[in-house]
């Protein structure tokens, strides 16, 4: 899991969420407490917390995967909600955007016409899976060979005399 730590609970005021769920990132906290201004908001904040992404990575979730996109946040969460992407899925991404970017959980050339119609919206979700399945492993794989080449590169100028790089 994301964050093994204390968990909403129904005795909780709304400031104990906000500062729990922020873990002091201002980004979080301004998504966080946008969350109290809609009716499903504690529902995501719900999910966010079962899954344990909190703070930064509530800020990804919302700025990078979804581009500040309300309607892009909500399904995303809705599939983080259903399991469509895996634990592993979810950290991968979110430490992507620990070094780069992460990338979005959505394929905008997926449509979706009724989101309400469960037989659309299974093919939808299995549909998008896939699609972030691979744009994931695709953006891991340049990570990896990024990061062999700076490894490359210091040991040659290790090898040459030159100070290792911080």
């Amino acid at each position: 899991m994301l964050s093994e730590k204390n968990k909403i609970s129904l005795d909780m005021n709304i400031m104990q969420i906000v500062t729990m769920m922020s873990e002091g990132n201002p980004g979080a906290l301004a998504i966080v407490m946008s969350r109290f201004e809609t009716p499903e908001g504690l529902l995501q904040l719900l999910t966010c917390d079962s899954k344990g992404i909190r703070g930064a990575n509530i800020y990804l979730l919302f700025n990078d995967c979804c581009g500040r996109d309300e309607i892009k946040f909500e399904r995303t969460i809705k599939m983080i909600r259903n399991a469509v992407f895996t634990e592993e899925e979810l950290i991968k991404n979110f430490e992507l955007g620990n070094k780069t970017r992460s990338i979005p959980f959505l394929d905008d050339s997926i449509e979706l016409v009724d989101e309400n119609n469960p037989d659309e919206w299974s093919k939808y979700c299995e549909l998008t899976k896939a699609s972030f399945v691979k744009r994931l492993e695709e953006k891991l794989e340049i990570q990896r060979q990024r990061e062999e080449e700076w490894k490359s590169q210091t040991q040659t100028d290790d090898e040459n005399g030159y100070q290792k790089r911080k």
